[in-house]
């Protein structure tokens, strides 16, 4: 399975994102998200400023651990566990289904001055044997041997 990836500008630097669609999160039929691909980050979680579009309340969803980022406490909500849907490089589509949380961060107001990205994290990789590779033209791409 080889999953293309986008270069995008986050946090200052440039990064892989994923574009996905996730669906199984509560009364939202389908969410469409990019996130950053980080294998620093333990957690795979959306943020807030994504679920917002969803209009789905996330103020009494259990929290399961506050993480940091950079100086910044983030808690971990819990949404269950959900489906992620890829777009592979053929166009098939590609379910993995997987733990997610939404990040608030620990601020008055839950606001930060920068807009916080989502992240695809170290449990999601691990979990689903996934590792970066770059193809022959340099595109970064999600992989998985299937073999």
């Amino acid at each position: 399975m080889k999953i293309p990836l986008i270069r995008g500008n986050q946090l200052g630097a440039e990064r892989y994102v994923a574009a996905f669609s996730i669906k199984g999160i509560k009364t939202v039929p389908q969410l469409n998200v990019e996130a950053i691909i980080d294998t620093g980050c333990p957690f795979t979680f959306l943020s807030i400023d994504t679920l917002r579009r969803s209009r789905l309340p996330y103020s009494k969803l259990p929290v399961f651990k506050v993480v940091k980022l950079t100086n910044i406490g983030i808690e971990l909500r819990d949404l269950g566990e959900v489906e992620f849907y890829f777009l592979d490089k053929n166009n098939a589509v590609q379910k993995i289904a997987h733990k997610l949380y939404v990040g608030v961060p620990q601020v008055p107001g839950g606001q930060l001055n920068v807009r916080l990205p989502s992240f695809l994290g170290k449990d999601f990789m691990d979990a689903n044997r996934l590792g970066i590779i770059f193809d022959k033209d340099g595109n970064p791409h999600l992989y998985r041997d299937d073999e």
